[in-house]
């Protein structure tokens, strides 16, 4: 029987997570750049920011509810380091408050000025993230994989999911999941609650599917040829254009 202290958990997937919202961050300001003043295109890509800021949002509350209590609990030794860790989260506060303004206004009434403040908002979160997430995964990570067992370690991505409040979760589910190998995206929806799996499973073909971030990214890159803003091909409308972008856009997703 495995005692605690000498657990030897897979915490990898946290990797796949960090790497998921720094990727999305860094290519958001490139896209909200290039958006101009296309109405539909401001509304696809600042909805793809608004879901990005929610994701990095349930994160650290996954982290803040289902992680650092445990490990300061358990690990008396590191405690002090652990929570001066988990409260650089409230540093994280005030930006995301700001991004998720900028972006309303922005989709409000597009401008070049509204865009920059939406880049400025994005650099704001971007900038204390980093070294946060680098200090997460060499100090925090090592003490996980002791100190938790994998089923404690599990429940993170359900409790992701039951608390995701913008409207695309699946946009989070699909960004993170271009980042896992087959066992790992295995291992995320088996730690989901049967309610939420059960879900997913039944929507697996559709908005569990990375190739809606595929389509998101080239309609945000691209042009807006493509509706996804309720999910991919399987709910959304699919338009042609003179140039048939969604031709292209159906061979990227393959």
């Amino acid at each position: 029987m495995t005692t605690l202290g000498n657990y030897n958990t897979d915490v990898s997937d946290m990797y796949a997570v960090h790497k998921a919202l720094t990727g999305a961050l860094d290519a958001a300001p490139a896209y909200v750049a290039e958006a101009g003043l296309d109405s539909e295109r401001v509304e696809a890509i600042g909805s793809f920011c608004e879901n990005v800021i929610e994701f990095l949002h349930v994160h650290h509350t996954g982290e803040d509810e289902l992680i650092y209590p445990v490990l300061e609990q358990r690990c008396a030794e590191s405690r002090s380091e652990l929570e001066r860790i988990d409260n650089q989260h409230k540093l994280l506060h005030a930006p995301m408050d700001a991004g998720r303004s900028a972006i309303a206004t922005w989709r409000a009434a597009p401008s070049t000025d509204n865009a920059q403040a939406v880049i400025d908002a994005i650099a704001s979160i971007a900038e204390p993230l980093r070294p946060h997430l680098a200090e997460e995964e060499t100090v925090v990570l090592p003490i996980a994989t002791k100190w938790m067992s994998p089923e404690e370690w599990g429940r993170l991505p359900g409790h992701h999911m039951m608390i995701f409040r913008a409207d695309k979760p699946w946009l989070m589910v699909g960004l993170l999941r271009e980042q896992l190998d087959q066992e790992h995206r295995d291992g995320m929806l088996a730690g989901m609650p049967p309610e939420m799996r059960t879900l997913h499973c039944r929507s697996a073909s559709v908005d569990l599917r990375t190739d809606s971030i595929r389509q998101i990214r080239f309609q945000i890159e691209s042009g807006p040829p493509i509706d996804v803003r309720h999910g991919c091909s399987g709910t959304g409308q699919r338009r042609i254009d003179r140039k048939g972008r969604a031709g292209a856009a159906a061979r990227n997703a393959r």
